[in-house]
C-alpha cells in the first residue's frame, strides 16, 4: 500500500481542523506514502497538495475537463489528470489509490 485517495473539498474550514488535517496529511507523508486527491489548491485539497509535495511525495490531481466552479487547480503536481466528470474523477482517484481517506 503506497498511494491515498483523499476525497475531500476545496473550501476553507476552521483553523484548528484544518491544522489537524496538516498535521495527518503530514504524518502520511513522512510514513512514504504518495497521494491521488482532485488537484484543487485550496481547502483541505490544498492540504494535501502542500504538505505531500513539500515531503518529496508523489502528488497526482485529477480534474474534470469543465472544472469545478471556482477551484483553482496546482501547478506543481507530480502529475495532473483531466476526466470528462465528477463521477470520473472520482473513480480515477479510487483506481489509483490503495486506500482511500475521505
Amino acid at each position: 500500500m503506497t498511494t491515498v485517495g483523499i476525497f475531500a473539498g476545496a473550501s476553507e474550514g476552521d483553523g484548528a481542523t484544518m491544522g489537524e488535517i496538516a498535521v495527518f496529511v503530514a504524518a502520511l507523508a513522512d510514513a512514504g506514502f504518495d497521494f491521488v486527491f482532485g488537484g484543487a489548491i485550496t481547502g483541505v485539497m490544498g492540504i494535501v497538495e502542500r504538505e505531500g509535495l513539500a515531503r518529496g511525495r508523489s502528488v497526482i490531481g485529477v480534474v474534470t475537463a469543465a472544472g469545478e466552479g471556482s477551484e483553482l487547480y496546482s501547478t506543481r503536481l507530480t502529475s495532473l489528470e483531466v476526466v470528462a466528470s465528477r463521477a470520473d474523477r472520482k473513480a480515477r482517484i479510487m483506481r489509483l489509490a490503495d486506500v482511500i481517506v475521505a
